[in-house]
């Protein structure tokens, strides 16, 4: 997609829903620059600001929102139309999008590793889970269910969460030794990464623990740990350090 070699302050931000652009950013000599990149078009700057900006999100395939730490803009990627979603609304991390609600954690007066949502038509702020340290949230395809990892706590027992999106029925789904959630399989089911027997395993979650299915075992032979950065702690899973395929075919 793209030759140019980027800066050492590159983050990623995900990919449009139809899975045609990458959104990133950049920080260079006090500024931040958001941009697109796709088949069409490369590094096509969508925003840009005086400071050091967080990161950002897809709402659907066309419109994206920032995180600016004192306000979220929300951009047509198509026209480059900007507006202000919410002003005078300090987060660091924007999670995701499901209208009319904003997922995002930690903040101003707010716990840094709770899940929140912020209603974009009222502006009421609720807690959706409890403090889970590194915790990566995953919004299933309905909408309704946010699933999470506990590793270190330090709330709650080790093993994988469910919670509706309101933050009721938070619940312990799994207890499997460092499980962590890393996608959806092909009938919406939560697919897993977990540890067993000293091997890595993908796992696609049922009703029951009964009813789980193995669906790859031994998914990295030799391997010990997942992790490309050097690993501190007991916990042989980093998150963000391998990807499901759509539909969980590989």
């Amino acid at each position: 997609l793209d030759t140019v070699k980027l800066p050492a302050t590159t983050m990623l931000d995900g990919i449009s829903q139809d899975g045609q652009n990458v959104m990133y950013h950049t920080v260079s000599d006090g500024i931040t620059v958001y941009y697109i990149v796709s088949l069409a078009r490369k590094n096509f700057a969508i925003y840009s600001f005086q400071g050091n900006g967080g990161n950002a999100i897809w709402m659907n395939s066309t419109h994206v929102l920032i995180t600016t730490f004192s306000s979220v803009v929300e951009i047509d990627v198509q026209t480059g139309a900007v507006s202000t979603l919410l002003p005078s609304f300090m987060t660091p991390h924007l999670t995701f999008y499901r209208n009319p609600f904003l997922y995002f954690t930690g903040g101003a007066g707010r716990t840094k590793n709770d899940l929140y949502r912020i209603n974009a038509n009222t502006g009421i702020i609720q807690q959706i889970t409890f403090g889970s340290m590194g915790a990566t949230y995953w919004l299933n395809p309905g909408g309704a269910i946010v699933y999470f990892a506990n590793t270190i706590g330090p709330a709650g027992n080790p093993g994988i969460y469910a919670v509706n999106s309101d933050g009721t029925n938070q619940h312990l789904l799994r207890q499997y030794p460092y499980g962590t959630p890393i996608g959806y399989a092909a009938d919406n089911s939560l697919m897993i990464m977990r540890v067993e027997k000293g091997e890595f395993q993908v796992l696609k979650l049922g009703a029951t623990a009964q009813q789980d299915q193995l669906v790859l075992d031994n998914a990295a032979p030799g391997a010990s740990v997942l992790c490309t950065t050097t690993h501190v702690g007991a916990d042989p899973i980093c998150g963000g350090n391998f990807a499901l395929a759509p539909y969980g075919h590989a």
